[in-house]
């Protein structure tokens, strides 16, 4: 500090505080001030070390070699621990012989003499240091020089934390931002998605109500044709036109329950409640539908606490458990099929079992969509699931009721419909 005055001296710390101010981008400023105020000081080394969380970075250095500084290396370590323990500038006019820092080893090792260390203190907390040395000579640095260190710290410390409240807000703001545009593009998404499935609901809406009248048509000739056609027809004339009128009849009766789970989903279907055994229908529709079962699959009913008194609309219950059936006997080729019913504290229990293909875990929703569509293989069967299990869906809630279903693929499938 010998040979400049008073006056140069605020006159730096002046520039450098202006500095300091000057931009966000603190490193490379702290670069350029550090370089200045080691000038200043006569130092022969010098560098600013922040706090990350729990660790010390290096940020700025000169002198010294910035990894040296990082690997903990080239300085003393137990100054700096000290003064961002006590939280106070400490001035050391010869390193190698004070009583607290002397017996140092790294001390010793580097010849390090003076040393002004000082601690960036913002909020009452040290978020770092500022670090000088030299090894030339003893006293090296003055009270004053230390006085100047602190003003130059206190300033460098502000300059910093605004640094990085600034980083932090920009990043924030990019965060936000980003966000935001995520969920305005997923708006859009939906928005294009609700869309397209209305304008799908509505043409399917219309194409159905279309299809009725040529169907009415086809089955109406069919009918009117079938008594000429048994007598003139040989056999296999006599299968074709038997498949023909059967496809035909599925094919209404598909467009009839699209047309009723329409009316459902609006609200439309009134409710036409009896009571009824539900175990004696579930008995009868075990031997009613033998028929469309595989010869090598076992259908069973296993009524429990018989009679089950339910009071419901018999005839969508009826459907209902049929379309659980020809579902379970689409999928089964072999093993059984059971029907149980008992009576729970919720209410009536009905279940359908089966051993067939079973449905993978990722479907077990979505085979209750109208539109929804799941194929599966095992073996060298592949089956879709229809209209039947929407229908289901929709006439279990109508009744206030659940209907669920837990399967294994390769080991079958339960569906269960839970009834107040």
């Amino acid at each position: 500090m010998q040979g400049k005055d008073t006056a140069d001296i605020f006159k730096v710390l002046y520039q450098l505080s202006n500095q300091l101010n000057s931009s966000l981008d603190f490193e490379q400023v702290l670069n350029s001030a550090m370089a200045r105020v080691i000038d200043l000081m006569s130092a022969e080394r010098g560098f600013i070390m922040l706090r990350q969380g729990d660790q010390l970075e290096c940020h700025v250095s000169h002198g010294i070699p910035r990894e040296s500084v990082k690997g903990g290396k080239d300085y003393s370590r137990s100054i700096v621990d000290l003064v961002l323990a006590q939280e106070r500038p400490m001035r050391l006019t010869d390193a190698l012989t004070d009583e607290s820092i002397a017996p140092k080893a790294s001390i010793k090792m580097m010849g390090v003499r003076s040393v002004l260390c000082v601690p960036l203190i913002v909020k009452d907390r040290a978020i770092g240091i500022i670090y000088l040395d030299t090894t030339k000579m003893s006293a090296a640095f003055q009270p004053q020089d230390l006085d100047i260190l602190v003003a130059f710290a206190n300033n460098a410390a502000i300059a910093i934390e605004n640094a990085r409240l600034y980083k932090d807000l920009r990043e924030n703001i990019e965060q936000r931002v980003a966000l935001e545009r995520k969920v305005v593009e997923q708006e859009k998404k939906t928005a294009i998605l609700e869309t397209s499935q209305a304008m799908r609901e509505e043409i399917a809406h219309y194409l159905v109500h279309d299809l009725r009248n040529p169907l009415g048509v086809v089955i109406s000739n069919l009918s009117y044709l079938k008594p000429t056609a048994m007598n003139a027809f040989d056999k296999d004339e006599v299968e074709a036109f038997e498949e023909t009128s059967q496809s035909a009849d599925k094919l209404v009766g598909m467009v009839n329950s699209i047309l009723e789970i329409y009316r459902m989903e609006e609200g439309e279907v009134t409710l036409n409640s009896t009571a009824f055994d539900v175990g004696s229908m579930v008995e009868e529709l075990a031997r009613t539908n033998r028929r469309i079962v595989s010869s090598e699959v076992a259908l069973v009913a296993q009524v429990q606490g018989a009679p089950l008194q339910l009071h419901a609309d018999k005839d969508m219950i009826r459907r209902v458990l049929s379309n659980l059936i020809s579902n379970a006997a689409y999928f089964t080729t072999q093993g059984s099929i059971s029907l149980c019913a008992s009576r729970t504290h919720a209410g009536t229990l009905i279940s359908v079992s089966d051993t067939g293909v079973g449905i993978p875990e990722e479907y077990t929703k979505k085979i209750f969509e109208k539109f929804g569509r799941v194929e599966t293989r095992v073996g060298r069967l592949k089956g879709v699931f229809g209209l039947g299990l929407r229908f289901c869906q929709l006439a279990v809630d109508a009744h206030r009721g659940r209907i669920w279903v837990e399967s294994e693929v390769g080991k079958g499938s339960t569906f269960f419909v839970q009834l107040p």
